[in-house]
């Protein structure tokens, strides 16, 4: 038979003004923002905060810049099968999110 669908308006306000929402936005800027700091400033960081000449081997300043992102591939390929142990535990989808982002703070 012939389907009928009904039009449903988007519901635009009520998003945007909902707090989870906004919650999400500013998260995910807030990640963006570090993410960015912290590939422009970490070589910076690294000579001038600790004093290693990066200037001097271009092969070390990206051996050296490339470690905060290792050490995260690292993380995150313990962090899902931790959550999915943690779960299958017993413990609650939301405990869980809420204890992987306090340890990630």
């Amino acid at each position: 038979g012939e389907q009928i669908r009904e039009k449903v308006d988007t519901p635009w306000f009520e998003m945007l003004t909902s707090p989870p929402v906004w919650a999400i936005i500013v998260a995910f800027f807030a990640q963006g923002w570090g993410l960015y700091t912290l590939l422009t400033c970490t070589p910076t960081y690294f000579e001038q905060g600790i004093g290693i000449k990066l200037n001097e081997s271009i092969v070390m300043n990206g051996v050296y810049s490339s470690l905060p992102f290792l050490l995260l591939t690292v993380v995150v390929l313990i962090a899902g099968p931790l959550a999915d142990f943690l779960r299958a535990k017993g413990l609650s989808t939301v405990f869980v999110r809420k204890f992987m982002t306090l340890i990630a703070i």
